[in-house]
């Protein structure tokens, strides 16, 4: 039985290509966390933990922190029991899920090139390529209009358009002004918590009202407000999917058996690995919607989640365009034609060290 060697984290910092502003912040660079996860000294995973501190609480020096406190935990430890081990972390890190999701990615790695294999192929999966949206953010609506089209020519059929700025009306305008520009694609509207149930139901009867191709409205309500949510999904008109309010697997199970969403968007940084295989499943059996997301993560992260999506045989829609938008291009982990990605062959998670 293999035995974990060590668990080891290092901080990054990358360049976006534009600024990357949402209701709840802008971003000029991404922060991650690189995790590595040795076991008997000569297999190395590597992970990758982005924490967003408006969704999960943490900070890159906390998740820095909690890895730390972890290797501990770990060291010793059978690799191949991953389910006892992520168990265990859930117990001693219950509010750094980024954290976990970044060493978890790091032992799956790790894992599959013990084995030879990709590692969805240690949950039972096979490949398959994704069609994945790009995100437009917070800009004038002019500039998301030709952002659009651009996208359009790449062969981007789904649109994530970020809305909740300061400027409802200009919110308005910059959806109408991408749908305007093409009409054939589909529009994923995501609010990052920033309406009032009211505001945001009438937000979405004034896209529909002016003919926006509207498939997804993304959490329109500040997180825990379940009951604000709920309201808005009676009465929006279009489906409206949980994100920052759908972090594990118990918010995911509470939201289904209530009935406050229709579908939910599924991020590794909030649940992990194997959560997200488990709100896969609770999803499915309650005929909710599945969207597999990403924060502004490296392709270890988009490539693990591509993996998971491997794992479950598929989601309704994906939003891993994370490598899209971060300057200084790598290679490794999946290969993307456009709008479409598909996992490369090599054992593991199959991306570089220098990520």
């Amino acid at each position: 039985m293999s035995r974990i060697t060590s668990i080891s984290a290092a901080p990054a910092r990358r360049r976006l290509k534009t600024p990357f502003e949402v209701a709840k912040r802008r971003a000029d660079n991404a922060a991650t966390v690189f995790v590595h996860a040795r076991i008997e000294d000569s297999v190395n995973g590597i992970g990758a933990a982005t924490p967003v501190r408006y969704v999960t609480g943490e900070s890159i020096r906390s998740v820095l922190s909690d890895v730390r406190k972890a290797s501990t935990l770990l060291a010793g430890r059978a690799a191949d029991d991953l389910p006892a081990i992520v168990e265990d972390l859930a117990g001693i890190l219950p509010r750094a899920p980024s954290a976990r999701a970044g060493i978890e990615i790091a032992l799956i790695d790790a894992l599959g090139k013990l084995h030879g294999v990709p590692s969805y192929q240690l949950f039972g999966g096979t490949p398959i390529t994704a069609e994945t949206d790009i995100t437009i953010p917070i800009i004038p609506p002019k500039s998301a209009g030709e952002r659009a089209v651009w996208a359009a020519e790449q062969g981007f059929r789904l649109l994530k358009i970020k809305v909740g700025g300061s400027d409802r009306t200009e919110d308005v305008d910059r959806v109408t002004t991408i749908s305007q520009a093409v009409p054939k694609a589909g529009l994923i509207i995501d609010a990052n918590q920033a309406f009032r149930p009211d505001e945001a139901v009438d937000f979405s009867h004034k896209l529909l009202d002016l003919g926006a191709r509207i498939v997804v409205f993304e959490q329109p309500v500040e997180k825990f407000d379940l009951g604000g949510l709920a309201w808005v999904t009676e009465r929006a008109g279009i489906p409206v999917f949980a994100d920052e309010s759908a972090q594990t697997a118990e918010d995911v199970a509470v939201l289904a058996a209530s009935g406050i969403v229709n579908g939910v968007n599924v991020k590794l940084m909030k649940s992990g690995f194997i959560g997200a295989l488990e709100i896969a499943d609770i999803c499915r059996e309650a005929g909710l919607g599945l969207l597999l997301g990403c924060m502004l993560e490296p392709r270890a992260g988009i490539t693990a989640a591509l993996h998971a999506a491997c794992a479950v045989g598929g989601f309704d829609y994906y939003d891993l365009d994370a490598d899209l938008l971060i300057g200084g291009d790598t290679s490794g982990g999946f290969i993307r034609e456009g709008s479409r990605i598909h996992p490369t062959a090599g054992p593991g998670l199959d991306c570089q060290a220098n990520l």
